[in-house]
């Protein structure tokens, strides 16, 4: 006699009470994983809400939209590295800040995680370019900021000639990231990987060669 196996598919629907309130964490934890394999194109709502037991409606009413969702979870992502931003950065001269600083800026932009966020918006970058520009900024939103403060208060001091900390903190986090990130996205390991106190040392010392109080001229 064949025995019929009678299957229970996860409850989906309203959440209980004792897990309506982890319900956004939830949600993140389903969603990284698919955007970060999957892309933002291929990823949908309803597979998001199933692998919590969930409805769409669920996450339209707490993120929005996929966009929102997507949003949310990048920031995440980002923020996981983003601690040290709000901290000092050790050292007895600007070369040493600055060198620190550049130190943590790799351990950020070469986390395996973030490196894979990027290589969804490289991937959808065409299709998706309000996903594409909320990453970029994501990624600079403070980063520049707090290096530019860095580098005023050390032009201010007089021993740097820089009368855009903007631009030279711009400047000098392309010489940082660039080809480090660029190596990243296609799986190749870099110096900036492998040797990344050598690699930002080796940056610093080169922006702060032409920053450095002389006669003639001064980074604007």
């Amino acid at each position: 006699m064949a025995v019929t196996m009678r299957t229970h598919p996860q409850r989906i629907g309203r959440p209980r009470a004792a897990t309506a309130a982890r319900i956004p964490e939830l949600l993140l934890d389903a969603a990284e994983p698919l955007f970060l394999a999957q892309g933002y194109g291929a990823t949908t709502v309803e597979q998001i809400a199933a692998r919590v037991g969930a409805t769409k409606r669920t996450i339209y009413a707490k993120f929005g939209d996929k966009a929102g969702l997507f949003s949310a979870m990048a920031k995440r992502v980002v923020k996981r590295h983003r601690t040290w931003l709000n901290g000092e950065f050790p050292g007895a001269t600007i070369d040493e800040r600055l060198t620190n600083f550049g130190m943590q800026l790799l351990s950020l932009a070469l986390a395996p995680d973030v490196l894979a966020l990027y290589r969804v918006i490289v991937a959808e970058a065409h299709r998706f370019p309000e996903v594409a520009l909320l990453v970029d900024q994501l990624a600079a939103q403070g980063v520049h900021r707090r290096l530019a403060e860095i580098i005023a208060a050390e032009a201010a001091g007089g021993s740097l000639a820089v009368t855009d900390p903007a631009l030279a903190a711009e400047l000098l986090v392309g010489m940082i990231l660039n080809a480090a990130v660029h190596a990243g996205l296609l799986g190749r390991k870099s110096a900036a990987a492998t040797q990344p106190a050598r690699w930002a040392q080796a940056a610093v010392s080169v922006f702060l060669d032409g920053c450095r109080q002389k006669s003639g001229g001064s980074l604007r």
